[in-house]
């Protein structure tokens, strides 16, 4: 694993193979070169401006990652976090209006976020592998980077959407074989969010099939818009089931406000980012 540090975000790169070669060429794009090979535990650390830092929202990944966007120490208590997984139809990751801009939302309300860069195009197995470790490896550090390790979820947007609720119903068994003692700690999400989630239903009436409604699911907030046609469907689906089996979920429908606005709708979805700080508070996290 490799932390490097920066003035607004520490970048942390989550190793999936047994050994993992790194080679950091350039520092202003924090890159993790090379095949996957062999990792032997701690790289080193390097400081650099993140202003500099470049990497396009479309850029596909095969080395996930997460930044890290601390909340400013108001109370001097371990705060609440969110893992943020943007969206891109699992083709790319939206890491600007629905990564970095997300997390430093969250940060004015007191929520330390982790903004994750999952593996792409078209690698839906291999997402949820770096959204479980990401879960995991959070609440191993929960201590140093000021975090409340009972605390910690998820928000994602779009397919991150569906990523996040994969997450929220998969949790009892990882999709990967353990690496180290980090993958001990639970991968089970304490809330989800999902802003208007995409892949929620099979098309045919029903909810996807790799949403598991048997297990015990957190707390789930879905914040959908009605003029979404292609996947406010599978909202609907997934906010009734949730419904039924009864908890602390809640279900926003606004009435315009289309996809992929990130904090910019300006429909009636607007008011979400508000109105998810309010749910949050109200299920306890603050």
């Amino acid at each position: 694993m490799v932390l490097v540090l920066s003035k607004h975000a520490s970048y942390l790169y989550l190793p999936f193979c047994v050994d993992t070669v790194f080679d950091f060429r350039d520092a202003r794009h924090c890159c993790m070169a090379g095949r996957p090979r062999a990792w032997k535990g701690d790289g080193g650390t390097r400081n650099f401006d993140s202003k500099s830092r470049r990497i396009s929202a479309h850029d596909p990944c095969q080395s996930p990652y997460i930044d890290f966007f601390a909340a400013s120490d108001v109370k001097g208590l371990p705060k609440p976090a969110v893992i943020v997984c943007p969206g891109g139809a699992y083709r790319y990751t939206v890491m600007d209006k629905e990564g970095s801009a997300i997390a430093r939302r969250f940060n004015q309300a007191g929520v330390s976020a982790l903004v994750l860069k999952y593996r792409t195009p078209d690698n839906r197995e291999g997402a949820l592998q770096d959204l479980q470790r990401a879960l995991s490896l959070t609440r191993s550090h929960a201590f140093e980077w000021d975090i409340d390790p009972d605390c910690i979820g998820v928000i994602g947007f779009s397919a991150g959407g569906h990523l996040a609720a994969s997450a929220s119903t998969q949790f009892l068994a990882r999709r990967y074989e353990a690496i180290d003692s980090v993958d001990t700690l639970s991968c089970r999400p304490d809330f989800v969010m999902l802003v208007y989630p995409a892949y929620l239903d099979d098309k045919q009436g029903n909810v996807s099939a790799d949403i598991n409604l048997q297990v015990d699911i957190p707390p789930s907030l879905i914040l959908h818009s009605e003029d979404d046609r292609n996947h406010v469907t599978g909202s609907r689906l997934y906010a009734k089931r949730l419904k039924k089996k009864g908890g602390q979920h809640a279900f926003k429908l606004y009435s315009s406000g289309g996809h992929g606005y990130g904090l910019h709708s300006k429909g009636e979805a607007r008011v979400w980012p508000d109105e998810a700080i309010q749910w949050l508070r109200a299920i306890g996290t603050q």
